[in-house]
């Protein structure tokens, strides 16, 4: 089953597109940010991750393991300041952003266009969250299939909704972001705790069972469709409800991906489960409302 798919101009209308999200889980929105912000933003990401390595693990390369083994004070405290926690760390990264200029112009004209979708779900009051890069490198595993909040239980909370903005083509060697369509209900998420156990969640697992291919059969056998890659073309968009099930594909291409992403919850209202990659200074900081005066004041001599 194929995500929906809109363009930039018919998400804008806010109500259709979120109805489309909360049923299937996610939707791709076309042609959101321009070629040339997606470049730029691009680089200063490129730039940002070789200093930020080079300061946590003292080498610019995405292979080091995170473990504070070896490691000094400074570059452990380094690490947890600029890095989110991602499943399948080696060549894979989820780089904390500052809201320089050219991710906050890129942030903007995601804004401009699917604010109005994030705003009638989770209210024009809705905070920012999360704003990071997740950075796949060549060599980089699949992620086990999960969602990033529970849609039941003692950890069930208002979904979050979370931006993907490609900044660059993403092929299907490259690892795209899969996601099981209509899997962002409490159902689908017995199925995959069911379809999981005996075999662990490493990438890949088939035990009888247990492991992904256990995951896959019970989410299938329970009506659910197989993970579907988002193949996003510059400037696209995913657009994805936080309690739908995906994972991050395995890169195994020769080049990197990656994807700027901005989540938005309800005020004061985390739901348990997300990694919530953000500097520590804009936590609680910045409303959809009010995006386009986003500023932080030292992000021109940040990298």
């Amino acid at each position: 089953m194929a995500l929906p798919s809109l363009s930039a101009s018919e998400v804008e209308e806010g109500e259709d597109a979120a109805a489309l999200i909360l049923k299937h889980g996610a939707v791709v929105v076309r042609g959101v940010v321009s070629l040339a912000t997606c470049a730029e933003t691009r680089a200063r990401i490129d730039e940002r991750l070789r200093l930020a390595n080079l300061e946590a693990f003292g080498e610019e390369s995405t292979t080091a393991e995170f473990s504070a083994a070896g490691r000094t004070p400074e570059q452990v405290d380094a690490a947890a300041r600029y890095f989110g926690n991602v499943t399948a760390p080696v060549h894979r990264r989820d780089l904390k952003l500052a809201l320089n200029e050219e991710v906050g112009e890129c942030v903007r004209q995601l804004l401009r266009a699917c604010g109005p979708c994030i705003a009638s779900i989770l209210t024009a009051d809705a905070e920012m969250c999360e704003l990071s890069a997740l950075v796949s490198d060549p060599g980089a595993p699949a992620q086990p299939l999960h969602p990033d909040t529970q849609t039941s239980g003692t950890r069930a909370h208002c979904g979050l909704i979370t931006a993907f903005v490609a900044t660059q083509d993403v092929t299907p060697e490259m690892g795209p972001t899969e996601v099981c369509a209509r899997s962002n209900v409490a159902e689908a998420h017995r199925a995959l705790s069911n379809g999981g156990g005996g075999g662990g969640d490493s990438p890949g697992g088939d035990s009888p069972g247990g492991g992904e291919a256990g995951k896959l059969r019970a989410l299938t056998a329970a009506g659910f469709p197989a993970p579907v890659p988002a193949l996003l073309r510059a400037g696209d968009v995913l657009l994805m409800d936080s309690r739908v099930i995906h994972r991050g594909g395995a890169n195994d291409g020769a080049k990197r991906r990656t994807l700027l992403v901005c989540t938005f919850q309800v005020p004061n209202n985390p739901a348990p489960g997300s990694t919530y990659s953000l500097l520590d200074e804009y936590a609680g900081r910045f409303r959809l409302g009010g995006f386009e005066r986003w500023k932080d004041p030292a992000a021109a001599t940040a990298y």
